[in-house]
This record gives structure tokens, C-alpha cells and sequence, in this order.
């Protein structure tokens, strides 16, 4: 064997080495995050012209949102997740804490995290679609937690993932949206958030 040929294999192996050294880099595996967010919801004119008029009794209103998802990586920029999606929202008496009024909308199901752009690694899509439902809480004695009957919803968002690499912990800033059609009542939710990830 002369020494083009040990440089050639050389070569060869060196190649082999780094391509595998970067297919195992670019591998994503396990996948979860976990965020918060400040937004709004409204579920119609009916319903929203009764909240406003909370309001006018003196309640203050903020709306949370909240969502956990965790899944596994089917190619090396793309995710399918289990998640929870839920929108707090609140109004509170500012001059008694004691009284409040709260109506949680939820949406369990199942989704993807798709990273368009692979090359450049910040750009984050969701989507999640499957069951919904929404439970009002009361500080009035007169009634417990009323739980509706299970309906359908969906959720989209668009994130910013500061992490330029494809795996490891990260934060996402973003927005999303929320739809959410259980009985006669159909809502509509979006927010602002912030997500710890690992991917």
C-alpha cells in the first residue's frame, strides 16, 4: 500500500468520523417545555357583555395562560407532543381579595413542534388539536366548580427559540392562539409567553 493509498484512507476515515461526529449533533430526542403567558379571551357577545359588566362593579380582570407539552423527535426538526393548553381568567373584587369569579379554558391533545428552517434553528411552529373544556369557579358558596360537557379545540403558536443549537435546554418567547367550541359557548384566546424548553 503506498502512501497516496494511506492518505486517501486517511481522508476517508477523517470524513466518516466528522459526518458522524455532525448526524450526531443535529439528532434531537426528547423533547418538553413548560410556559406562561398574559393574554385575553372572549367567548361572544352574550357572555362577554355579562364579564365587562363585572368591571363596572369594581373587578379587575387578567387573563393567564399556561401549557405543558412533551413529546419525542420523529425527524431531527420535527416533534410530536402530548399537551395541555389552559386560559385563567380572573376577576377579582380590588376591595375584597375574597371575591372573585374565574373561568378556565382548556384544551388537551396532542400536536406537533416544527422547525422550519433547520439551518438556522429559531424559528419554532406548533399546532395541537383535541379535546376541550371549561370550568367556572366562584368565591360564592351558592355553587361549586361548574364543569362543562367535553368539546373540540385547538391551538397554534409561532416562537422565537433563543437557542441556536438543535438540542439542549432552552427559552422560547412567542404567540399563540387558542380556539375552543364546547356546547353553545365557542372562545377564542391568545397570549403572549414565555417557555422553558428541552429539546
Amino acid at each position: 500500500m503506498n502512501r497516496l493509498q494511506i492518505l486517501a484512507g486517511s481522508c476517508c476515515a477523517l470524513l466518516l468520523g466528522a459526518t458522524a461526529v455532525h448526524a450526531a449533533d443535529e439528532r434531537r430526542g426528547f423533547y418538553i417545555d413548560v410556559g406562561l403567558g398574559l393574554g385575553g379571551v372572549s367567548y361572544g357577545d352574550d357572555v362577554d357583555d355579562t364579564l365587562d359588566e363585572l368591571k363596572d362593579f369594581g373587578y379587575d380582570h387578567i387573563t393567564l395562560s399556561v401549557d405543558l407539552a412533551a413529546g419525542g423527535a420523529v425527524r431531527p426538526n420535527l416533534y410530536l407532543v402530548g399537551s395541555v393548553v389552559g386560559f385563567a381568567d380572573r376577576y377579582q373584587d380590588s376591595d375584597d381579595s375574597d371575591q372573585y369569579l374565574q373561568l378556565n379554558t382548556y384544551v388537551f391533545g396532542a400536536g406537533v413542534r416544527y422547525y422550519p428552517l433547520p439551518s438556522q434553528k429559531y424559528l419554532l411552529l406548533g399546532a395541537d388539536l383535541g379535546l376541550a373544556k371549561m370550568v367556572l369557579q366562584s368565591s360564592e358558596d351558592a355553587f361549586d366548580d361548574v364543569k362543562s360537557d367535553n368539546g373540540f379545540g385547538f391551538r397554534l403558536m409561532v416562537a422565537y427559540d433563543i437557542d441556536w443549537t438543535l438540542r439542549g435546554p432552552t427559552l422560547q418567547v412567542g404567540a399563540q392562539f387558542m380556539s375552543a367550541s364546547i356546547e353553545d359557548e365557542h372562545a377564542r384566546a391568545f397570549s403572549l409567553f414565555a417557555k422553558f424548553a428541552f429539546k
